[in-house]
């Protein structure tokens, strides 16, 4: 599904500036295991990917394997933005 997504952003794009250059374009996605498997068919396709909400160093280390272009990591845990105190 993400991949048939971006091939619209892809098309909408040439359709608005014929020759537009793809490498421009960087797909943010969360760092589930789907979301690493998907940065990973996108960076095959020469997409750059950024893996978001990434809260341990297993989740960086796998981003880096699978090839994503930068990360965006947490310094706290997400509950601290949702519950009081």
């Amino acid at each position: 599904m993400l991949i048939i997504s971006f091939i619209g952003i892809v098309q909408l794009f040439q359709h608005v500036q014929p020759g537009f250059d793809i490498t421009r374009i960087c797909i943010k996605i969360p760092s589930t295991w789907e979301g690493m498997m998907a940065c990973r068919t996108l960076q095959l396709a020469g997409v750059h990917t950024l893996a978001t909400t990434l809260f341990s160093m297993t989740q960086a280390v796998l981003a880096a394997e699978v090839g994503c272009t930068y990360i965006a990591p947490y310094v706290n845990e997400l509950k601290v933005h949702v519950q009081a105190g």
